[in-house]
């Protein structure tokens, strides 16, 4: 997927940097870094985990941020992004390139998206979700046990 108008900035690490480096010359590899100030830039967050991820707080910061996030199908990621309102995911290559392309050349679904992760970014908030945690054990100590 090529667009004048974007630009790919690739954070974190791994072994096949070296690979994709060559490959992928127009991308931007920065490495470890702390990616905060890269939340305020970004349209789209790219998670392409091919591991059974349970929570990835990648995740959870680009819907804090309102970033729409591309990401496989793969462990509980279904769980954080919701298809079609806060994000896009994919089963397979080919899926993951049509919603890419999608993402960048359809601005309103883009737009649309950034509205619901907006929407659902207190879902996954560490504080909303301990304290969901503190007032389900709560209602539980305050339920008799069953003999």
């Amino acid at each position: 997927v090529q667009h004048q108008d974007w630009r790919f900035i690739l954070l974190g690490e791994g072994s096949l940097r070296p690979r994709y480096q060559k490959e992928y010359p127009e991308f931007l590899f920065k490495g470890f870094v702390d990616p905060e100030p890269y939340y305020f830039k970004a349209s789209i967050t790219i998670v392409p985990s091919i591991w059974p991820e349970n929570l990835p707080y990648v995740i959870a910061e680009s819907i804090n941020y309102g970033i729409p996030v591309l990401a496989s199908r793969k462990g509980g990621i279904p769980e954080m992004v919701v298809h079609g309102k806060t994000g896009v995911l994919y089963g397979n290559q080919n899926e993951m390139k049509e919603g890419l392309s999608r993402l960048i050349n359809d601005r309103d679904y883009l737009k649309k998206l950034h509205r619901g992760a907006l929407r659902q970014k207190q879902d996954l908030d560490f504080n909303s979700t301990v304290q969901r945690y503190i007032e389900l054990f709560q209602s539980k100590l305050q339920t008799p046990m069953s003999k």
